[in-house]
């Protein structure tokens, strides 16, 4: 896939592929609560004819790659292997035509982590096989190249959320490719009722493990799988007394774990104590492990 076919791509297609659905219409713009931050005025419009989308919320916007490399923080060529692993039609049809036929694509199997490759890429990230089997699996799908319209199998890592979708990652060369199927959630793990960890990502998680040398989580432990759930944990951490924050050092990490402290104050960001110099955990824990 090259850049031409990839704007050409609905970006429509891909929200409901990343589980997301507008919230209103207007003439020729749709306008969700925005996949990129917590967002509660849906100020994310996307223009159908044009297919092109603004977060008003940040004040960006752009085409269908643009979008990608911004929501999984990665470059052009790992925007375009995002897109050509996932089913996503180019779509001219009505508002209400789009919710009935938009398909996504649909895990065939899920079982234990056994695939070398996806061990190696877990050990790459500085997380043991044995820690990422109690949480992890391997999971492997079918997508149709919009292009050559031929089926193609993937593999990759699954990480389920609460509502029984899941998260997927999967690394190709040093890229880390992530995907998600419908519904999106938070993933939560029961630990201890009085002590929280909250974690953006579930590379995080693990390489909270890795560092503190736990077997395995003893907090509860809450993975957003993407800061656009923020709003739904408001009302979980009210009720634990010690909340512990795990988000990126990106602006959008920083904006999420300041909108946590300003409801509870008491809540700790351990991101500007442990891993300061780094965007996120796993990278700390990476250059821990390679030197680097």
């Amino acid at each position: 896939m090259n850049c031409k076919e990839a704007k050409q791509i609905s970006i429509v297609g891909y929200l409901q592929n990343r589980g997301f659905a507008p919230a209103k219409t207007q003439e020729n713009n749709l306008w969700y609560n925005s996949p990129l931050h917590r967002d509660e005025t849906a100020s994310f419009k996307v223009d159908k004819i044009k297919n092109l989308w603004y977060d008003h919320g940040i004040g960006k916007g752009g085409n269908l790659i643009d979008l990608v490399c911004t929501a999984d923080k990665t470059n052009i060529q790992g925007a375009l292997q995002i897109l050509e692993g996932i089913q996503i039609p180019n779509i001219s049809l009505s508002f209400q035509q789009q919710k009935e036929h938009i398909p996504s694509f649909k895990i065939d199997r899920i079982q234990p982590i056994q695939n070398k490759a996806l061990i190696n890429y877990i050990e790459h990230r500085g997380i043991s096989l044995q820690i990422a089997s109690q949480y992890l699996n391997e999971a492997y799908w079918k997508s149709t190249n919009i292009t050559t319209e031929q089926d193609k199998t993937y593999f990759g890592l699954a990480f389920k959320n609460d509502l029984g979708g899941y998260e997927l990652n999967f690394g190709i060369g040093n890229k880390s490719i992530k995907l998600s199927t419908s519904p999106k959630g938070i993933t939560t793990i029961p630990g201890s009722k009085n002590h929280i960890n909250v974690f953006e990502g579930f590379f995080d998680f693990l390489s909270y493990l890795i560092y503190s040398k736990l077997p395995r989580a003893f907090s509860t432990i809450i993975v957003l799988n993407s800061l656009s759930n923020i709003g739904n944990i408001m009302e979980i951490l009210k009720f634990y007394d010690n909340i512990s924050l795990y988000l990126d050092n990106d602006e959008a990490g920083l904006r999420a774990t300041k909108q946590i402290k300003d409801k509870y104050p008491h809540a700790i960001n351990r991101s500007k104590s442990i891993y300061p110099g780094s965007k996120d955990f796993n990278e700390f824990l990476m250059k821990l492990n390679y030197g680097k």
